[in-house]
């Protein structure tokens, strides 16, 4: 469903994507090929008055780590991202939401770390060197082209 500008700013303006952060976790009995699958996903949104980069990193770390110790020496990670995609040929929108439960955009993108706070922060620290432009060849075959990057979603698998 597209969106008019007076649309997706109202939108936009919810909690959802003015909260700093969401975190939230599950088990899975398979999970993307994994079997007894633990999942930590925080999701956080570039809109948000609290959000730089440097908090990002902080919350993550410790999250992960505080999540996952002392029963996961290791994880796989996944990064995606919600995109507001504005139709080439009108002013009208869509946003596209990561889902973690779908396969990843990007084959063979999950990344094995060690649980520790070098391996995470090498992980991702590219975020913040992000272009959206280069979010575009997702949608090369379409109509749309990626406008913003609203939230980074940052999935980590324990198995």
């Amino acid at each position: 469903m597209y969106l008019t500008l007076l649309e997706l700013n109202a939108l936009l303006r919810k909690p959802y994507f003015t909260t700093f952060s969401h975190l939230s976790s599950s088990q899975y009995a398979l999970y993307r090929g994994h079997f007894n699958a633990t999942v930590l996903t925080l999701r956080y949104s570039v809109l948000s008055p609290a959000y730089d980069f440097e908090n990002m990193l902080t919350h993550t770390i410790r999250e992960t780590i505080k999540f996952f110790s002392p029963h996961h020496k290791s994880v796989r990670g996944l990064i995606e991202y919600d995109l507001i995609l504005k139709a080439n040929e009108e002013e009208s929108y869509y946003f596209w939401r990561a889902n973690s439960n779908r396969a990843p955009a990007v084959p063979n993108s999950e990344a094995t770390l060690a649980l520790t706070h070098n391996d995470i922060f090498l992980f991702i620290r590219h975020v913040n060197r992000l272009n959206p432009d280069d979010l575009n060849i997702f949608y090369t075959n379409s109509n749309v082209v990626v406008d913003r990057v609203v939230s980074v979603i940052f999935t980590f698998i324990g198995f």
